[in-house]
């Protein structure tokens, strides 16, 4: 007798701040689906508290960025493995984000980075583009919408170097946008 073993679906939601993203996932959440939500928001407050950064983003300001990073890598990468034991899992960014960010900052990021994210793929990728109507700064999101405009492209760049395809998720309501991706992954 065969046992059959499921293979958690990983669904990723990503891209540039602002754009929409957390409030898909607290749909989702609210929907009953596990989700694992964004870690970088505790961090950075964190960090601002003790920088007082005046604006400047705390992945720039960072005593040493590529600790700050390296804890933020390993901790959505906690997220990916702790995902097992559900039939689908969203994930409010992900590993490549780490990346991508870390490129859009001219920072150096460890060869192990690109080998984790091989070796921990997501099943599939929705893309949040950059939408001005819905765009805030908030204590932790201290990003303009022009910085939002080129961190995009950079995520874009690396997404697509790093061998992901993505769904861009049409701007509509977060209702609409909930259910594209439902009915895009089939549940």
């Amino acid at each position: 007798m065969s046992v059959s073993v499921r293979k958690t679906k990983k669904i990723l939601l990503t891209g540039p701040p602002g754009t929409g993203k957390t409030a898909v996932i607290d749909e989702l959440k609210e929907l009953n689906y596990a989700v694992k939500e964004e870690v970088i928001r505790e961090m950075t407050a964190a960090l601002e508290d003790l920088n007082e950064s005046d604006g400047i983003n705390p992945l720039v300001i960072a005593d040493d960025p590529l600790e700050f990073n390296k804890r933020l890598f390993e901790k959505r990468k906690e997220h990916f493995k702790q995902s097992a034991t559900n039939e689908v899992c969203f994930f409010d960014r992900g590993l490549i984000d780490v990346v991508g960010y870390m490129e859009h900052f001219k920072q150096v990021y460890p060869p192990y980075f690109t080998a984790e994210i091989k070796n921990n793929r997501y099943d599939m990728v929705f893309y949040f583009e950059p939408w001005e109507a819905i765009f805030t700064k908030d204590e932790e999101r201290l990003e303009t919408f022009k910085d939002v405009l080129s961190i995009d492209d950079t995520l874009k760049k690396c997404y697509h170097r790093l061998d992901y395809d993505f769904v861009v998720v049409p701007q509509k309501s977060i209702a609409e946008r909930t259910r594209f991706i439902l009915n895009m992954i089939n549940v």
